[in-house]
């Protein structure tokens, strides 16, 4: 092969071509990163304190924004035009154009839609937490994995808030009581659901009949809910076994 300049320029421009994709991802990254952390101080600034509680926690007048399940579209909603008859006014007019689209990523990264970078390094797992991991997360786009439900450092759907406790065994992993799911009713159809919120002009919750659950938006007037429902945590385990959930574990316990 005769290495003409031409050839060479060539062969330059195929080495660095991942070099450069990576760096402009890195750099696209950096820039949404910059974005929600400007969103936040200016959360801080103007509804910490004043209705919602800090980090997106609940606030002596409004409630918690964090891992909520909230999607975009209400986010975008909500933050520019306000919820009638509440003191959520509409942000949209108030400050800069800039001010509220950070404001607005900002809450999306608290309810899992926008996925911003972590400073801590990944632990260091053991053979039998890899394998809990690659379980745990939905990688291969098969719906049958945790992460449909949970959330672990930007990676799954917010369905549930974060694990707070890891379960001692896998027995008790299997019996996880689920008090927060209730019996909904919708156009006759009576189903499990997890509700995430309940303002004026909508109700959100999620469809706890599918995998992943589906979140739906309707009428306060269109739906109804009852007692606590039938549905358990460990039918969506039936497909793991113990050994599975011996692995996910040691999982949850690595990077906690």
């Amino acid at each position: 092969m005769t290495w003409n300049k031409r050839t060479i320029a060539v062969f330059a421009v195929l080495l660095l071509a991942p070099v450069i994709a990576c760096a402009k991802a890195g750099n696209a990254q950096a820039a949404q990163e910059r974005i929600v952390k400007r969103g936040a101080t200016i959360f801080a600034a103007t509804c910490t304190g004043y209705c919602h509680g800090a980090n997106g926690t609940a606030g002596s007048g409004a409630p918690a924004l964090a891992a909520r399940g909230f999607d975009g579209e209400y986010i975008v909603k909500t933050v520019m035009y306000g919820v009638p008859g509440t003191a959520m006014v509409g942000w949209g007019q108030r400050i800069p154009k800039d001010d509220s689209a950070a404001v607005i990523e900002y809450v999306k990264s608290l309810n899992g839609i926008v996925a911003i970078g972590s400073s801590a390094p990944r632990p260091v797992l053991s053979a039998t937490a890899e394998r809990g991991h690659a379980l745990f997360i939905d990688s291969g786009g098969e719906l049958t994995h945790c992460s449909n439900c949970h959330q672990i450092n930007n990676s799954g759907i917010a369905v549930t808030p974060p694990i707070a406790t890891v379960p001692a065994d896998v027995a008790g992993l299997r019996s996880l009581s689920t008090p927060k799911v209730v019996n909904a009713t919708l156009d006759g159809r009576t189903f499990p659901a997890l509700v995430v919120s309940q303002v004026r002009d909508q109700t959100k919750f999620y469809d706890m009949t599918v995998v992943p659950p589906v979140l739906m938006g309707v009428s306060p007037a269109a739906v109804t809910f009852g007692d606590h429902a039938s549905w358990q945590h460990s039918s969506v385990l039936a497909t793991y076994s113990d050994a599975d959930l011996g692995a996910i574990l040691e999982y949850l316990r690595a990077v906690q």
